[in-house]
């Protein structure tokens, strides 16, 4: 089993992003008992923190998004669904995102542990799959109930289209 502090995950993840580590104060722990590579989903779904302040990007967590995924110049269409499980505030305004990805292609299930930053502004977001080699960059709606995304592979630069809707509760 791995343990990685939410410090480590997120600082070394999010820097890149203009997050630095020190920005964090919580320094609680996440479990992956999977490895963070593509495998099938056994409904893992990391930790839930209580509900944040309202300064934060949601009320109170987790909060469930479906929708769809589809590469470019390919008519299969997968399910998509993203969890975001953490949030928390930068000095310098985004707001950084822990949670997990789910799709279905075919009839296999896999799972990407996630990390997201969202604008200051809340309109633009950023998604990184942790085994993967690419970045969603795209819009959350000013009501977060939708999120649309192109994804680029970086070596490839190969393209896909995400789009999700907040899954009401």
């Amino acid at each position: 089993m791995k343990q990685i502090t939410y410090l480590f995950f997120l600082g070394t993840v999010l820097s890149s992003m203009g997050i630095q580590a020190d920005d964090f104060s919580d320094k609680k722990e996440v479990n992956l008992t999977k490895p963070s590579y593509i495998c099938e989903s056994d409904g893992f779904v990391p930790p839930v923190e209580p509900a944040l302040p309202f300064h934060l990007l949601f009320k109170s967590l987790p909060q469930t998004y479906n929708g769809t995924f589809q590469w470019e110049h390919n008519k299969m269409v997968q399910e998509a669904k993203f969890i975001w499980t953490s949030q928390v505030e930068s000095d310098n305004g985004k707001i950084g995102l822990l949670g997990v990805a789910f799709y279905t292609v075919n009839t296999k299930k896999y799972r990407f542990p996630i990390t997201g930053t969202v604008s200051k502004n809340h309109q633009e977001i950023s998604i990184f799959e942790l085994s993967s080699d690419g970045e969603h960059k795209g819009t959350i709606s000013s009501d977060l109930k939708t999120i649309q995304t192109v994804w680029t592979m970086n070596k490839t630069g190969k393209k896909g289209f995400l789009k999700l809707t907040l899954e009401e509760k």
